[in-house]
């Protein structure tokens, strides 16, 4: 068996899925996102102007996500100095048919292309990932690998995707999340700190290591 992360083997052995010999973890490499020329129309878009500071989240009204807590954060200061842009599928009608309340400011980016996330990522303030459960967590990644500071809970494999280049918050508490962010508002060294952590952990993983790694679960598996 092979899966993406440390975490997602000890879930299946939690479920009686293999023993530790039988499940070989292969990390993701980053999505296309990455090494796409940013397109940069999509912030005029959106109606974001140059030096707007905002946060990018995943849209999605899914319990695990977590997004209401970011809702919460920001109802708090923040939402009075940072936008939240919100991309993918689920729009605001879809939040409040979920009895979510949304703030006003909420930006829904809608689908995006590589181009236009690449963009989004590379000039957010931060990523945030609140969700309660990740079996890996790619835009993680994607946002280390172009620079993005990474907000995230201590749930899943978050952790040990981003190790210590991020910044870990109780994902119960939407004030810590909205202090974190005016920290990152006002604090230029932080932010280019945690900009050159996130790149340096990103730098491990790619898919050539990936290539790499499965290779050596066949090879120890079924070593001719």
């Amino acid at each position: 068996l092979l899966t993406v992360s440390e975490h997602s083997k000890r879930d299946l052995m939690c479920y009686g899925i293999g023993e530790t010999a039988e499940i070989g973890v292969v990390p993701n490499g980053p999505g296309p996102s990455v090494s796409a020329v940013p397109e940069m129309n999509i912030l005029a878009r959106l109606g974001l102007p140059e030096h707007t500071s905002y946060c990018l989240a995943q849209a999605s009204t899914e319990p695990h996500k977590n997004t209401a807590l970011l809702f919460r954060a920001f109802g708090h200061e923040c939402g009075d100095q940072i936008k939240l842009v919100l991309f993918g599928k689920a729009g605001r009608t879809d939040f409040l048919r979920a009895g979510i309340a949304v703030p006003d400011s909420v930006v829904f980016a809608g689908a995006v292309t590589d181009e236009e996330l690449a963009a989004l990522y590379r000039n957010a303030l931060a990523v945030c990932i609140p969700s309660i459960a990740e079996g890996f967590g790619l835009p993680a990644l994607e946002a280390m690998t172009l620079g993005s500071p990474v907000l995230h809970g201590p749930c899943g494999a978050l952790p040990e995707v981003v190790g210590c280049s991020g910044i870990e918050l109780d994902i119960e508490q939407p004030g810590e999340w909205s202090e974190a962010l005016l920290r990152l508002l006002e604090n230029a060294d932080l932010r280019s700190g945690l900009s050159q952590a996130g790149r340096d952990r990103a730098a491990r993983y790619s898919w050539e290591a990936a290539g790499k790694a499965l290779l050596g679960h066949l090879d120890r598996w079924f070593d001719p």
